[in-house]
């Protein structure tokens, strides 16, 4: 995999041009690893989402890897569920880029922002949600990070919204021994991928083996929060979460009244 050195990477900027075609217009995101920006598909004029790595993270090879097997699954993935890859860019100045569809909507964090969900609105979006993750599993995908911030709810035309699922990095591709062999490769032992809040104990022991049930212990923990406006074991962070989650049996779920 031929990458910019890290030394000569420029940042995406408004108004940049990545792979003759697209339009870089603004930045929307940033994160630990990298950041997301707005842009514009010159050739069959829509808009786009450009993924990028930050200059720290491509003096990290197991962040490179994880940035490339994204690219990857996603073009096995055909879902109106998970926003489709468009392509995956690797040029000077800018180092490696994920261009995808951009998805309109609010993310599901954004949502719970405003407010907890009632029981009903609850339901309604696990049964939502239960459908995206059906799809990634049908292609032997597993997410490994459901999270709100993961999750898109794209407005359609009758109303209603539709959950798309997003940040592909850090998932498993079980339909395939050997690419199932490289994300064991390069996830390394007893290190827990994902996000501590939402992810089952098994993955917190050996993220390289978990299954499709991981997801739907994510998911589940994303409904609690949805129903009681907080994740389980929401006092406990760093290592007396982990423990509590190991070692504990997870807190009941008891709406608040009003």
């Amino acid at each position: 995999m031929s990458l910019t050195p890290p030394g000569h990477i420029a940042p995406l900027s408004a108004g940049a041009i990545v792979g003759r075609r697209f339009l870089v217009e603004r930045k929307i995101a940033t994160g630990g690893m990298g950041e997301i920006w707005i842009g514009e598909d010159r050739r069959l004029r829509m808009k786009v989402a450009m993924k990028t790595l930050l200059p720290s993270s491509l003096e990290v090879p197991e962040m490179v890897l994880r940035f490339k097997r994204e690219a990857e699954l996603l073009v096995t993935l055909r879902s109106d569920r998970v926003a489709r890859l468009i392509d995956f860019i690797e040029e000077e100045p800018y180092g490696p880029v994920l261009v995808m569809e951009y998805v309109e909507g609010q993310s599901l964090a954004a949502k719970f922002e405003e407010g907890r969900l009632s029981v009903e609105e609850t339901i309604d979006l696990g049964i939502d949600v239960l459908h995206a993750l059906r799809e990634l599993h049908r292609c032997r995908i597993v997410h490994r990070d459901v999270k709100p911030g993961n999750i898109l709810l794209q407005p359609l035309a009758d109303g209603t919204a539709r959950a798309v699922i997003v940040d592909f990095g850090v998932s498993r591709f079980l339909g395939d021994s050997a690419a199932d062999d490289a994300d064991v490769a390069i996830t390394r032992h007893h290190t827990a991928v994902g996000t501590i809040a939402y992810m089952p104990p098994e993955q917190i022991v050996d993220s390289r083996l978990v299954t499709e049930n991981a997801d739907l212990y994510a998911l589940a923990s994303v409904l609690f929060r949805a129903v009681t406006g907080h994740v389980p074991f929401r006092d406990l962070y760093g290592i007396d979460l982990v423990n509590a989650k190991l070692m504990t049996a997870a807190p009941a779920l008891v709406p608040p009244m009003g």
